[in-house]
């Protein structure tokens, strides 16, 4: 990329996190944090990578928040009866939230253009912030991009089949090293809130989309994935009206505002 392209690109970016709307950054309380410190994934916004392209553009995924929380809590909803038939009922599962903060997390971290190796992110309201960075590209006529995020999302649901009961209570790698990582993540109990941004572009007639969602927990390994009940939702505060095997919105779990180094990336 010409050193004019790549200027273009840092300014387009930049000028996007800085504008970001129910979300003000202020470097001074993310950028010198215990975990991540100057390395925070918020406080590199000129360090961009070479896999960008100059002609992406960004996804307001805030319009389709209600999708998105729709499908991942539909997902939790069922996890939380016990996905499969070796798996047992999650006593105090969360109903998860949009959060302009992991949003504006999921930006920053599209601006790396690379899934791999994960960025450092905390924040001083969430300091282990999980993250699910994914891809697509399909041929032909540009898809509408909600229905590129759900079928995204979709392919992470489908690996729950893949999380056995031994690391539902004790977490650890698979020893087929078939990754769980995504639907661990989405299935932890404590996971409360996520936030989403997307970038697509199209090259040699291909659609490319970017999808990186933020959530509010990581997987803790060697800890239980989520709290095994009789029933699922009996350990609950409150239930969930709509999604009545999780427990409703604002339901604490302080475990969250621990740092936690031995997180579960596989």
């Amino acid at each position: 990329m010409s050193s004019g392209k790549c200027l273009t690109l840092i300014l387009l970016l930049a000028g996007w996190l800085t504008g970001v709307s129910g979300f003000k950054f202020d470097a001074s309380a993310y950028c010198d944090l215990p975990y991540c410190g100057a390395n925070n994934v918020v406080c590199l916004r000129t360090n961009y990578s070479f896999e960008c392209r100059p002609m992406a553009k960004f996804v307001k995924l805030k319009h389709y928040k209600t999708e998105i929380l729709g499908a991942i809590n539909g997902f939790r909803n069922k996890a939380a009866i016990g996905l499969t038939r070796y798996l047992q009922p999650a006593g105090r599962m969360a109903r998860m939230d949009w959060s302009d903060e992991l949003e504006y997390f999921a930006r920053a971290d599209l601006m790396t253009c690379m899934p791999l190796p994960r960025p450092c992110m905390t924040s001083p309201n969430i300091p282990n912030v999980g993250s699910i960075f994914d891809t697509d590209g399909y041929p032909g006529k540009e898809k509408k991009n909600q229905e590129v995020v759900l079928n995204i999302m979709s392919k992470w649901f489908d690996e729950g089949q893949y999380v056995t009961k031994e690391q539902l209570m004790y977490l650890e790698e698979r020893k087929d090293s078939r990754s769980t990582y995504r639907p661990v993540l989405l299935m932890t109990d404590r996971n409360t809130l996520v936030g989403c941004s997307a970038l697509k572009f199209t090259e040699d007639r291909n659609n490319y989309f970017y999808l990186s969602c933020c959530f509010s927990t990581v997987g803790i390994k060697h800890t239980a994935i989520y709290q095994i009940a009789l029933s699922a939702g009996s350990l609950c505060k409150r239930r969930d009206v709509q999604f009545k095997n999780l427990c409703a919105l604002g339901e604490k779990y302080p475990d969250n505002m621990k740092i936690y180094s031995d997180q579960y990336m596989r």
